[in-house]
């Protein structure tokens, strides 16, 4: 009988310990913050940059300069998801 009671106070013990310790998720905590800062604006000729249908939504005209902010590239490319 002691060794039930002593059993049983230990796995709550145990139970309690794992509460405590609080949820196991394997999600990776979110990546920090990183500062991004435009390299400068650039000129480009609308029909460059849109198709038709948007030029049209947004009363543009072929020839109209559009404001376009330029980042600045790292070359790296990122290695692909899965495998063919």
């Amino acid at each position: 009988m002691k060794r039930i009671v002593a059993t049983s106070a230990v796995l709550a013990l145990f139970a309690g310990a794992a509460f405590a310790a609080g949820p196991q998720t394997n999600e990776r905590p979110g990546a920090p913050p990183t500062a991004v800062v435009s390299e400068h604006k650039v000129q480009v000729k609308a029909g460059d940059l849109y198709f038709n249908k948007e030029r049209v939504r947004m009363g543009l005209e072929a020839g109209d300069l559009v404001d376009v902010t330029h980042f600045p590239e790292t070359g790296l490319v990122d290695p692909p998801s899965r495998e063919g």
